[in-house]
């Protein structure tokens, strides 16, 4: 084998990008039998989506019939098309109402990530028509950060403005109770607190809260599917160019361990790089 070919690597599918984007794509291409790799710039996965608050929203989500309350596809097409007042095309609203629900029954059903629908988060524009006083936004729920192995060390912190103390993680709803001082603040704030300084293991090996949550939690989940699925995640991997190869994307060139790689994509190139940095 000459140097050329030991720096060449051959994958089905390369994705660009470590984000919740990057990662569940990932999942359902190698769910489909693909082979993946996901390649990140930094020496830390998950991207915006690990400081962000991991908040999506879902019109129709299941969990809103399981909380009793109803929605429909056309009240929710109402909305947005008074939100976007044709600012997008009625195909990429239809495929927003008719797939992002699918989307995450699947994350749920095939990752160890979970959603709480959240009855009183209100959609932004209650004045106009089509808008749900709550339901159609969800938290991810907490997850287990011990599952990661030495991934939790890599994967990027939250924002330091989520975190209790600088060191413990609470949901947006526990955040809301303890800066609003709401019904059992006090004893929150000290099961909190508790719960993470009784964590003896972790406190000896890491001041990082085993309970993430928030965008930590999503990226966290998601990371534990590709460690369930084989899939690599390459951090300190910056692409640095496209190859094509008769007008078509064949695979990516990346710098990796101090060396300039070439990434064969047999079957496509997922760019899921985000617009940040």
């Amino acid at each position: 084998m000459n140097d050329t070919q030991a720096r060449q690597y051959v994958f089905d599918v390369v994705v660009v990008g470590s984000g919740a984007g990057a990662l569940l794509a990932a999942c359902r291409a190698a769910d489909r039998g693909l082979s993946v790799v996901v390649i990140e710039k930094t020496g830390l996965y998950g991207g915006t989506s690990a400081i962000s608050g991991g908040g999506i929203w879902v019109p129709c989500n299941h969990h809103i019939a399981e909380l009793g309350a109803t929605d429909s596809r056309e009240a929710a097409r109402r909305y947005l098309d008074a939100c976007t007042a044709g600012a997008s095309s009625a195909d990429k609203l239809d495929a927003y109402l008719d797939h992002a629900p699918q989307m995450l029954r699947w994350l749920e059903a095939n990752t160890p990530v979970r959603y709480q629908a959240l009855p009183k988060y209100a959609d932004y524009f209650q004045k106009l028509p089509g808008a749900m006083p709550g339901y159609r936004a969800l938290d991810p729920l907490p997850f287990d950060g011990a599952r990661l192995g030495d991934e939790l060390e890599r994967l990027r912190p939250p924002s330091p403005g989520t975190l209790i103390g600088g060191r413990v993680a609470v949901t947006s709803k526990e955040a809301h109770t303890l800066f609003s001082r709401g019904p059992g603040f006090m004893k929150l704030a000290l099961g909190q607190f508790g719960r993470y300084w009784l964590d003896v293991r972790m406190r000896r090996r890491t001041r990082r809260d085993r309970r993430l949550t928030l965008g930590n939690a999503l990226v966290g989940g998601l990371r534990r599917a590709l460690l369930d699925r084989n899939v690599p995640v390459w951090l300190d991997a910056p692409m640095r160019e496209l190859i094509e190869t008769d007008g078509r994307v064949t695979g990516v060139r990346a710098q990796r361990l101090g060396q300039l790689v070439t990434l064969v994509a047999r079957r496509g190139v997922i760019l899921a790089a985000g617009g940040v940095g």
